[in-house]
């Protein structure tokens, strides 16, 4: 029992840096965008509106039955719900033109939550791009996301066997808790290309170095002190 005890101090001890960065460093640092961000729903592939500046689709690989997947996918949606209005909200003043839409497929209604999210259009649109493209087709045909895939086309437009130029970032080996800082940076990224030309994936080095490995840490802690603690008593 005595084990558990040092234990359990030295790796707070050892961690204590990386939690304390984890804890402060999580918030997302804001700039001003060049383009202004809203989102809505669509049902099927052609439903999305045209003449936005960029088309930025919030894409799931697996059902959202997935514990994981599911809690992701919730802190994605409150990451975008935080920081964008409907477009039933945004002022008509901001021409189309000078937004990004986030792009939610749902079966019906007009929240894209768990229980309404269209698992089948999003796979379908993710095949496509595994189809489209050859260097992230595992990816794009295996990986769990949540994926936000940005282009300046509409994806529903695009034949599998034409030229994609997007910009995505993969959600499947983040931790939630940096869900809101990686999806702040993101939508900084987005509004400053808005001539994509190319095949990019997004990375914040903060987060893949930093924040995720410290997230990660902070819940083995949590796991290990919650055992050694049944143990102890």
């Amino acid at each position: 029992m005595t084990i558990y005890r040092t234990k359990i101090p030295n790796m707070l001890f050892s961690f204590l840096i990386i939690i304390l960065l984890s804890f402060f460093s999580c918030k997302p640092i804001m700039e001003k965008p060049s383009l202004t961000h809203t989102w809505s729903v669509f049902y099927t592939e052609g439903d999305e509106q045209d003449n936005y500046a960029m088309y930025t689709y919030v894409l799931v690989g697996n059902r959202l039955s997935d514990q994981s997947l599911q809690q992701r996918y919730s802190t994605l949606l409150d990451a975008i719900f935080g920081t964008t209005l409907s477009i039933h909200q945004i002022s008509e003043s901001i021409p189309i033109d000078e937004q990004n839409i986030f792009y939610f497929p749902i079966n019906e209604g007009g929240i894209p939550d768990k229980n309404n999210y269209n698992f089948e259009l999003s796979k379908n649109i993710l095949n496509k791009l595994s189809r489209a493209i050859e260097e992230e087709q595992s990816r794009f045909a295996n990986n769990p996301g949540p994926f936000l895939v940005t282009s300046v086309e509409k994806l529903s437009d695009k034949d599998p066997n034409s030229e994609f130029c997007i910009i995505f970032t993969d959600f499947s080996d983040k931790n939630p808790a940096v869900i809101h800082h990686i999806t702040a940076r993101y939508q900084i990224k987005v509004s400053k290309n808005n001539n994509t030309s190319c095949i990019e994936q997004f990375e914040d080095f903060f987060a893949k170095i930093i924040l995720n490995p410290a997230a990660n840490a902070n819940d083995y802690i949590k796991l290990v002190h919650a055992e050694a603690k049944e143990l102890i008593y």
